[in-house]
């Protein structure tokens, strides 16, 4: 047997979306998308419920991945594995953060912009989502409240007619 294969989320997101499934990337790869010099080595992404057995089914069958989770199984979050890659897959219609402030995914993703990510283009929360987001830990992390930080700093910014709007350069 061979090593496993490399996720690869270009090829994956342009599936996805070819199969007229909707998604954001959520999380600190999304913060990136947004121009902050950090690092982030997987990918948390955000799908409605109704995506969950198809989306799953492919990585586990056709992808051979690691699953948390079973794709029938009705967890909320599901980590994906395979090799060195792991993508956090969440599938609900609404989450709550540590203040209460409840975002359904049909918000998030109408509020949402599409950013160049390589050669495809995924979609992202808008700033003040992302934000909503980062605060979904139980109790602050260090990181979380790096990223709030810097995308509260870009909203300032934003709102002058100073910050970047565009993709940030590659």
């Amino acid at each position: 047997m061979g090593p496993e294969p490399e996720l690869d989320l270009g090829s994956l997101a342009r599936r996805w979306r070819t199969q007229g499934h909707r998604f954001l990337l959520i999380g600190r790869q999304a913060v990136v998308l947004y121009g902050a010099p950090v690092f982030s080595f997987d990918y948390d992404l955000w799908f409605p419920p109704q995506a969950r057995r198809p989306v799953l089914s492919h990585l586990q069958d056709d992808l051979g991945c690691e699953l948390s989770a079973a794709p029938d199984e009705p967890r909320p979050i599901v980590k994906v594995y395979s090799g060195g890659d792991r993508l956090d897959l969440f599938f609900v219609r609404a989450l709550v953060n540590r203040e209460g402030t409840e975002l359904t995914f049909e918000d998030a993703w109408s509020r949402g912009e599409e950013q160049r990510a390589g050669d495809y283009a995924i979609r992202i929360p808008a700033i003040d989502d992302l934000i909503t987001l980062k605060k979904m830990a139980a109790t602050p992390r260090p990181k979380d409240e790096e990223d709030i930080r810097y995308l509260q700093v870009l909203k300032d910014l934003r709102s002058r007619g100073e910050g970047p709007r565009e993709d940030p350069p590659k």
